[in-house]
């Protein structure tokens, strides 16, 4: 647990709440009136309405800000991406406020920094989203000017009128894409990333925000997804999946034809190989359009979406393929193993898996924090900034994997999270308060955050049943160092890195052979080194003093 600055979801769900019930009251006084408006300004609103501009303000600030509040009340998991939103909205208020206004007041100042709050304690990658989707606008708005052109996108006219796997599922389509894109890459390399499409899968390398809920598509191949059989859901794009709505595999031969499948609708794709080593990816859709009250809802995503999202796709495809990634082959090896039966790497029944995280995965301020915490201590030492990471194991054991990490008390809320010890944050007197508290966990079956940016992992450490044992008892004496301070006098202070660094160091690991990701370092990693080489020299004490273990 590496935080530089996260917001406790009591102080934000009050902060949000102050702006979305200021925001209500400003409407609620717009439309009837108990706020008065000058006439010049009456002219100047849309439709000349002061109700109008009520109405806006209150779904445009006060509904966004509100649902920051309650989400973040209740330990939603996308509270930061409605953070980011909420701001974003609030700040765009104001703009256009003055804009329509033309009159500048200290309020609008005020607020406006309150929505830059928002937004730098939410999700910024969330904005880095939306900004991709109004930069292809056009690209939606006119599809249907361009439909001969776009529906044969990257297609030669052989590929075009080609007949292709599943096109007999269709026999009537009203809407035929097929558009193809050359990969510098094997067909090999490029089939795991369609297998594991969808939604709460890879996502769809699109348009994430569309199309995964801002979540972002994985950029590794993920094992748990490469062994779908025919019959099953494939590509979802809604939770729960339903077979009536959701496609289906129709029919794989690996690594050349795919056919997702739905009533009315099919998905092909076709993955030729090319003599210099090449892949061309060539994919069908057929859509049938039939008469339904859902219709005109498929009509709009095929005639105005489709293209901009699949030529997105069909480019994230390429560029993952394309990208030299040794995580990726790794996991995708330890994938076929496990398919055969064989027991190699992450696929192993028993084994000790290490992840390198870069500091603020996910887009948070952390990330910026951490660039100016870097940045000043590569200064105060003289040497070059580099970049940071905090780690996290997963541990393989009897048939379930257990999540080794440290994290704050108020950030998970599941009773099975498998909490082995308490620390303070900052100071021993702030561990009284549960805001400056953290837990380390090692649960079952547990999740570790943001773990599709990990770098260079997992990292197989051991597949020792032994050792693995060893490592799961020794979180039973984990001890509870004040996270932050350097309380062993080793020079860094005490953090999930420290954690990973005293476990692994306590059982015997080559500690010499562990480090991060090239051109990057793990703040507090010395201080777990440093405990457990007092540990070793220490004959009739397992900890340090217990002034410090208190």
């Amino acid at each position: 647990m590496v935080i530089l600055f996260r917001p406790n979801r009591v102080a934000l769900a009050a902060y949000a709440g102050f702006i979305a019930l200021s925001a209500c009251l400003g409407s609620i006084g717009m439309i009837s009136g108990l706020l008065p408006v000058s006439a010049p300004l009456a002219e100047r609103l849309p439709f000349q309405s002061p109700v109008f501009g009520g109405v806006a303000l209150a779904l445009i600030v006060g509904l966004p800000t509100s649902l920051v509040a309650v989400w973040s009340w209740r330990r939603h998991p996308r509270t930061s991406d409605a953070s980011a939103l909420a701001g974003l909205l609030l700040v765009g208020w104001i703009a256009v406020e003055l804009a329509i206004a033309r009159d500048f007041s200290a309020l609008q100042v005020v607020y406006a920094a309150a929505g830059a709050g928002l937004i730098a304690v939410g999700n910024v990658a969330v904005l880095r989203q939306v900004a991709a989707v109004v930069v292809a606008l056009p690209l939606f708005v006119t599809a249907p000017l361009w439909r001969h052109w776009h529906l044969r996108w990257g297609a030669t006219p052989a590929e075009v009128a080609a007949a292709m796997p599943g096109d007999e599922l269709v026999p009537v389509s009203h809407f035929t894409a097929t558009r193809a894109i050359t990969i510098d890459a094997p067909p090999a390399a490029v089939w795991p990333w369609l297998l594991q499409v969808g939604y709460l899968r890879a996502g769809f390398y699109s348009y994430d925000l569309l199309d995964n809920l801002g979540r972002p598509s994985a950029r590794t191949v993920l094992p748990e997804w490469q062994h779908l059989h025919s019959g099953d859901i494939a590509a979802p794009m809604a939770n729960p999946t339903a077979p009536a709505t959701s496609f289906v595999i129709a029919h794989a031969d690996p690594p050349g034809q795919l056919v997702w499948a739905k009533p009315d609708s099919t998905w092909c794709w076709t993955l030729h190989a090319m003599p210099d080593g090449r892949t061309r990816l060539v994919t069908r859709l057929k859509q049938r359009y039939r008469v339904a009250p859902a219709t005109l809802v498929t009509v709009i995503l095929a005639e105005f979406g489709d293209f901009p999202m699949m030529r997105k796709m069909l480019l994230g495809i390429k560029q993952r393929a394309e990208t030299p990634c040794p995580h990726s082959a790794s996991r995708q090896r330890e994938g076929d193993d496990a398919g055969t039966g064989r027991a190699r790497g992450a696929a192993g029944p028993e084994g000790i898996d290490l992840y390198w995280l870069p500091l603020g995965a996910g887009g948070r301020s952390v990330r910026w924090n951490g660039k100016v915490y870097e940045a000043l201590a590569a200064w105060h030492g003289r040497r070059r900034s580099q970049d940071l990471y905090h780690s996290a194991l997963a541990v393989r054991h009897g048939g379930r994997r257990y999540v080794i990490e440290m994290a704050p008390v108020w950030n998970e809320a599941s009773p099975d999270r498998g909490v082995v010890c308490e620390g303070p944050v900052g100071a021993r007197w702030l561990g009284r308060f549960r805001a400056f508290r953290y837990e380390v966990r090692c649960w079952p079956e547990g999740r570790i955050p943001d773990v599709l940016e990990a770098v260079d992992s997992p990292r197989q450490l051991s597949d020792d049943p032994a050792t693995v044992v060893e490592l799961l008892q020794r979180t039973r004496d984990v001890p509870a160092l004040t996270w932050g301070r350097d309380e062993l006098g080793a020079g860094e202070m005490w953090n999930s890195n420290s954690l990973v660094a005293w476990l692994l160091a306590g059982g015997g690991h080559d500690m010499a052979a562990i480090t991060p990701p090239a051109g990057g370092r793990a703040p507090g990693w010395a201080a777990g080194l440093q405990l457990a080489r007092r540990e070793r020299g220490s004959a009739g004490r397992r900890h340090v003093p217990l002034a410090l273990a208190r």
